[in-house]
């Protein structure tokens, strides 16, 4: 099974950081996106994971370190070099 994504790995200020692209369905799920940061953390061998959800106005909303958030809500979300990843997940 293949699962594809959206994300942009870039350098703001001090930081090296991912920002992952997820659905706004997440945004009250704290728990959820605490594993989602600690699964693209380990994935992209990165301290600093930002998750951003878009809502139907395609305001950004942000997850993650507290500076982190607050650097990236400073920044023009479509600025950032978004990619599409693929991760290929094993069958267990």
């Amino acid at each position: 099974m293949t699962i594809t994504f959206k994300a942009a790995l870039t350098k703001l200020e001090n930081y090296e950081l991912a920002i992952v692209w997820l659905d706004i369905r997440h945004k009250n799920q704290p728990d959820e996106l605490k594993k989602y940061i600690t699964f693209y953390k380990d994935l992209f061998k990165l301290d600093n994971v930002a998750i951003m959800m878009l809502d139907e106005k395609e305001e950004p909303h942000y997850f993650g370190k507290k500076d982190v958030v607050e650097l990236l809500k400073t920044k023009l979300w479509k600025q950032f070099p978004w990619q599409e990843f693929s991760l290929d997940k094993g069958e267990k």
